[in-house]
């Protein structure tokens, strides 16, 4: 029972006793109906948001591609639009590398503090596994110049694209149901789509704000993620001609000599991904 108001001690008045006795149990009935009231209340609130849920989910499913395109996009540009500091004869042998991990293209997605990204670095690790092993010389002509090369890294990104639609989509309902205002979703409140896309976003790009530079800050991610392996990159290449400089390309080959470039790509500054620690991608040599 709810406590009487006024002096509630004990008392052998039979009067004061039974007032007593009636206001405990008008303060408990009011508690009830606060507790029941909040309970239909809640419920309404669950109920709502459950009803709201397959939209919700479906938005998120239709802006996940839409997002994806402008990476795709953005780290195209990267590797198109940009050049970057080596010397020409290593050119053709830092794009086919390149092509063989992804990682560089996707630390917009990454969040250094989430565990959980390891999934997403696995699927840009080896989305040109098969490209940077060699097979593909065997299903057809490997690039012989920077440009063909270039195409084939775009060509990978797409894939790639593909496969993150799909882990993405994994999360939808999880992102959908973790909406704060999903209960409102359909209401006329212009300011619940634009909370939403930028509730999206987060989720997608967690390390960009959402504001108006966020598409070059994609650009600028992929293009410093690549930035963060050419010194390494032209180190490994110089040392490489310094231990051969005694043979031409053709006694090179004729003995099995071939260039193996570790790709090292770094995010916030640490090394997210080693080509020499990845055996299924297999070793990238070049003759």
């Amino acid at each position: 029972m709810g406590n009487p108001k006024g002096d509630w001690r004990p008392t052998r008045d039979p009067k004061r006793y039974a007032q007593i006795h009636r206001e405990a149990e008008e303060a408990t009935a009011k508690q009830a109906a606060i507790e029941a009231a909040y309970l239909k209340h809640l419920q309404a609130f669950r109920e709502s948001r459950k009803e709201k849920l397959p939209a919700v989910e479906q938005y998120i499913n239709q802006q996940i591609p839409i997002l994806l395109g402008a990476w795709q996009q953005q780290v195209d540009s990267a590797i198109t639009d940009e050049s970057y500091a080596m010397e020409e004869e290593s050119k053709l042998y830092w794009w086919i590398a390149l092509g063989g991990n992804l990682v560089w293209a996707g630390t917009c997605f990454l969040n250094p503090a989430a565990a959980g990204e390891v999934v997403l670095i696995k699927i840009l690790s080896f989305a040109g596994a098969a490209y940077g092993s060699g097979a593909l010389e065997k299903a057809s002509p490997p690039p012989d110049n920077p440009p063909t090369a270039k195409e084939a890294i775009r060509e990978n990104i797409a894939v790639a694209r593909g496969t993150l639609e799909e882990e993405f989509q994994k999360q939808s309902r999880e992102w959908a149901s973790g909406f704060i205002r999903l209960q409102d979703w359909g209401k006329d409140d212009p300011t619940i789509l634009g909370e939403f896309n930028a509730y999206i976003w987060e989720k997608m790009f967690p390390t960009i704000p959402y504001d108006k530079l966020r598409f070059k800050a994609i650009l600028n991610m992929a293009k410093e993620a690549v930035s963060s392996a050419v010194a390494d990159y032209n180190r490994q290449w110089k040392q490489f001609r310094r231990d051969n400089v005694w043979a031409g390309k053709a006694e090179q080959k004729r003995r099995g000599v071939v260039f193996q470039p570790v790709i090292r790509v770094s995010f916030a500054g640490k090394p997210l991904w080693d080509a020499s620690n990845a055996s299924s991608a297999g070793d990238l040599k070049f003759h």
